[in-house]
Parts: structure tokens; sequence; C-alpha cells
């Protein structure tokens, strides 16, 4: 134990901005980032661009339209995207909260969480990433970042909070031994304050992309941790099991999150208790699959959604998430996490003035709480954005519902889903995936966060079609005297003529249109311009990839600069990697 004296916990919003590891800074003893030392333990080559971007910044935020559409490569967007700090965005931090990251890495977490909470301690043993990092928080005087090892933090319990994101997987260098990173967790909680919590974000060794073939993320190789990790690496995560026995055996009580796609980029946050009937539909519904993968080329061997389902069915989904959150707590520590919460998730590709999160709090009812996570306006043209709340509906979704049934059943929901469409001008989220069938057969619309009065009910018919024929296409089945093998084209008309748009399709290219339009919109905040005119013609092209069209695609002509940029914004608001 070090010579410092414990601190005790401050009142709300009255947190020193002082720790043991500011004094040994101060007294030249933890070195300041200056991107003039020796490396450090990982780079992943984004460093240097990254820098001049956030340097250069004007808008530092976790929410920063301008730094997440600078982002070319895969390496940049993880340190700039706003999707980042998602992991942490719905568990229960404090101003009040004195908090220590561990391998800060480039700042983008440590930037939310001293947005968030009273005084920030970052680490980083990398001289040129805390250099990033230290830009990051430049203007928040209670977060400071180190170029320093755990070792080199005071042994003192000072702090309340202890993040390990994305770096326990690390600590062993690979090795199976479970010692080194026992030893690591019990160094973490030995400088936590009485109540304090370790909170580790992690690749699942079983998660379901594994489980179809994704290639581990650390070494790129499919099934290589199902494996055991035969060919070595630099990494290893671990099952659910696992990391249990590791946080036990360092004194921790584990508590599990589930994170969907993963860790890194995180959209869904699942609760223990979703897996539990009734709600176990829910944990099939609010992930969004496939999951992506960092290897260009890879292959699934099955469908990550079906596979989902059935590890769900099985009782296995607590197993199965790709990554895990977990809160290794000391005795009388909070959860941070309500237990009346089942699930929050989060929107992604899309301006800060868009992005919402949705709490699913099962309390006296399920309900479904959303909010906006910024106070700019919510309206650009004709578009609103409405963050409505709402009771959870039974029933099953219309889109799941018409991958099962015949044609004359399909038919008969086709044309329900068009009545209330028409009934219901300019909602334009009334498509298949937002309205549920109930037991009854009525059809009920839920999630209906956009609306503009200039689209027709033909239109939203058309968008709701194109949705669900990506849906349909490798189940559809046609009548015994038509043709096989339909094109994508073709068989997007042949649902359309059931709700009535034109049986030869030319309803197609207007729809791709307007879609690809309302993507700009939503992934710039604006109703024009350069980045949302190549945008939208990059949306267009990759329609007319799936359906292609029978007129020449169009070219407007860019110049490379814009084209650069728009790169940039589409590898994030449209892809979202």
């Amino acid at each position: 134990m070090g010579t410092h004296p414990v601190t005790p916990r401050p009142a709300a919003g009255l947190v020193d901005t002082d720790s043991p590891l500011r004094s040994k800074a101060r007294r030249g003893e933890i070195r300041q980032p200056t991107g003039a030392s020796a490396q450090g333990t990982y780079r992943d080559g984004g460093e240097a661009r990254v820098l001049s971007v956030i340097q250069q910044a004007t808008d530092l935020s976790s929410l920063s339209d301008e730094l997440q559409q600078q982002a070319v490569t895969w390496a940049e967007t993880y340190h700039l995207s706003m999707d980042r700090a998602n992991v942490l965005r719905s568990l229960e931090l404090s101003d009040a909260d004195r908090i220590l990251e561990v391998g800060a890495g480039c700042g983008a977490i440590t930037r939310y969480a001293g947005e968030r909470c009273g005084l920030v301690d970052g680490i980083e043993p990398d001289a040129s990433r805390a250099e990033v990092g230290a830009a990051r928080v430049r203007d928040l005087p209670n977060t400071e970042i180190h170029v320093a090892e755990l070792d080199e933090v005071p042994d003192v319990p000072f702090y309340d909070v202890a993040l390990v994101v994305g770096v326990l997987e690390y600590v062993g260098l690979g090795a199976a031994e479970r010692e080194p990173y026992i030893d690591f967790l019990r160094k973490i909680k030995s400088r936590l304050a009485p109540g304090g919590v370790v909170i580790c974000a992690i690749e699942n060794l079983l998660g379901v992309k594994y489980l179809c073939g994704s290639p581990e993320d650390h070494t790129g190789r499919p099934f290589d941790g199902l494996t055991g990790y035969r060919n070595g690496g630099k990494a290893r995560t671990f099952s659910r099991p696992e990391l249990s026995a590791l946080f036990e055996a360092a004194g921790l009580e584990p508590a599990f999150l589930h994170l969907f796609p993963d860790y890194k980029m995180t959209r869904a946050v699942l609760a223990d208790r979703i897996f539990d009937q009734p709600y176990a539909p829910l944990a099939l519904e609010i992930p969004e699959f496939p999951s992506p993968d960092r290897v260009p080329g890879s292959v699934r061997v099955a469908d990550e959604r079906d596979a989902w389902e059935t590890l769900i069915t099985a009782g296995q989904g607590a197993q199965c998430a790709n990554s895990f959150l977990v809160i290794g707590r000391t005795e009388g520590s909070p959860s941070r996490w309500p237990a009346h919460r089942l699930a929050t998730f989060y929107s992604q590709r899309r301006a800060a003035m868009f992005r919402t999160e949705t709490r699913v709090e099962l309390d006296s009812k399920l309900e479904f709480i959303r909010n906006r996570l910024t106070s700019l306006p919510c309206r650009v043209g004709t578009l609103t954005q409405a963050a409505v709340s709402s009771d959870y509906i039974e029933g099953v979704l219309l889109s799941d519902q018409l991958e099962t049934v015949g044609r004359d059943e399909m038919q008969k929901h086709l044309a329900a889903w068009r009545d209330l469409v028409r009934a219901s001008p300019g909602s334009i989220d009334l498509i298949p995936k937002n309205v549920r069938v109930q037991p009854s057969g009525e059809l009920v619309a839920f999630d209906q966060e956009w609306r503009d009065d200039s689209w027709p009910p033909e239109a939203v018919l058309a968008r709701g079609i194109l949705s669900l024929w990506d849906r349909l296409a490798a189940r559809w089945h046609t009548d015994a005297g038509g043709a096989e093998g339909l094109t994508a084209r073709a068989g997007a008309a042949r649902l359309g003529e059931l709700v009535g748009l034109t049986s030869d399709g030319s309803w197609i290219d207007d729809a791709i249109d307007r879609e690809a339009a309302l993507t700009a919109t939503v992934g710039t905040g604006a109703t024009g311009g350069e980045t949302w005119e190549l945008i939208r013609s990059r949306v267009r092209e990759d329609y007319l990839v799936k359906f292609p069209a029978a007129v020449a695609r169009e070219k407007a002509p860019l110049p490379i600069r814009a084209l650069r940029r728009a790169d940039r914004a589409l590898r994030v608001l449209v892809r979202g990697y």
C-alpha cells in the first residue's frame, strides 16, 4: 500500500480534481503525453492521422459529427466514431464518480467518461496513442491522460470505477494460463475505493458471429478461439464461465451484460433477464444482423440471425453474445445497471442531431423509453424526427410473419398493411419491420420515429417493399406456374404488385432515389450540399447493385478531393464501419 491517504468520496458535483496519480505526475514521476518516447505495447496505424484530425477539430465531444466524418480506415473509425461511447452510455455513472481508465488508447472512451463523471485519470503505455487521447480531452479540466502502466498508478483505494475496455484480452499476451489476468484484475481492485467497480468490455470466445465462422477479431482466423488458439496470437478472449472464474479469483463479483454487434461499436446492450420468457423474443428483435467482420472477404458458414434464434430457444443466449460488458463489484458497490431494465439500444449511422437511446424497462409494465442524445433541432426540411416512447405491443413482426406464410396469406397481410399505410399519410416508418401482427390478425404499427408529409402513401409502400425483399429473397417461392430464379428487381416488382404498385417495377428507381436522399439527410442533418450529394449518390449506387437498373447509372462530376471526403463520411454514415 502506498503512503497517500484515502480520499473520501465527495458529494455529487463536488469532486476534487486531484488524485494520487496526478500528485505523482506533478512530482515528475509519471510522463505526460508528448509523442516523443519509445514505442509502447500496441498501435493500429491510425494514430498519426487521428491526431491530426483531432488537433484541427473544433468539436471534440463524444457526439462530434466533425470527427466522425473524417474517418476513412477502420482504425480511424474506431477512434472517431460516436458509437464508441455506447458501451458506457447505458450505465449509471455520475458526476461524483472518480474514474481510472486502464488502456485509454486514443481517448474515445476517456472523452465520454470525462463528459459524464467528476474526475477521470486515463493511463496509456504508448506515448503516441496517449498524445492523441490527451488532445481529445484537452478542453476537459477534470480529465487527464498519462503515459503509464497500471503498476505506476499509486496503490491507493481511490477510484470509484475502473474502466477496462478492450484491454483484458491483451494482458496475458495470448497465454492460456490464468494468473496474468487474475493478477491484473487484483491490481485494479486494490485501487478502488470502498464500493468501487471494474467495468470490463471484451469479446466473447463463444460469440454467435464466431460460431457462424466470422474471423477471430485479433488473429483474423475463423474458429481460432473455439479451437483453443492452437496457432498462437497476441490476445486471448474467454467464455462467460471463464470470465466469471477470473473475476471471482480476483475478489470481484461479476455481473454480465451482452453487447451487439460488439463492444467496439455497440448498438445494443442486453441484460440477462431478457433471455427469460416471455421477453426472449426481444433478445432476437433488438440486435441487428449480420454483425460486421473486420477481415475483408470473410465468409460465414451459417446465418447469424438464425443461429442466434436457435441459441435463445435453447436457453444459451446468455452464453453467446458477441461481446460482454462485465461489471466486477466489490462489497457494497452499486450495480450500475437498474434491475428493471432489460435492454438499451442506440441509433447508428446518423448525424448527432438524430441520435437516440431507447431503454426497455419492465416495472409495472413493459415500456420502450426513447430519448434523443442531443438538444439540437430534430427537423430538417420536411423530415421530422419524433423520439416517441411507447408500451410494448405483443405480436409477431410482420416482416417475420411474411417469411413463413404462403402466397395467399402473404397477399392478405400485405393488403392489410397497404390499407394501414394509406390511412397514415406521411408516416414513412410504416414498413413491415415496424408493424406487428397481433393474435387477432390486426396489424399495429410501432417505432414510428420519422415523418415526412412530402411522401405519398405509394412511396412508403415502395420503401417497405424494398426493405422486405431483402428479408424474403432467400425464402421466396413462386407459384407453380411462375418463373424460378427471380432477379431482385423482378422479385421486388412481384411483391409490389401485391400492394398495388405497378407490375413492371417502374417504381423501383424512384424508391431507390427517395431512400438514398433520406439516408443522406439522416446521415448529415442536411437536405443538400457536397457531402449530402456524395452520400446520396453512393447509396443509390449500392441499391442499384442489388436492383440492377435498365438505364445507365448517373455519374456525378465530382472532384477527387470531394470523393475522398465522401469515402470518409460513407464508411461511417452509410455502412457504419
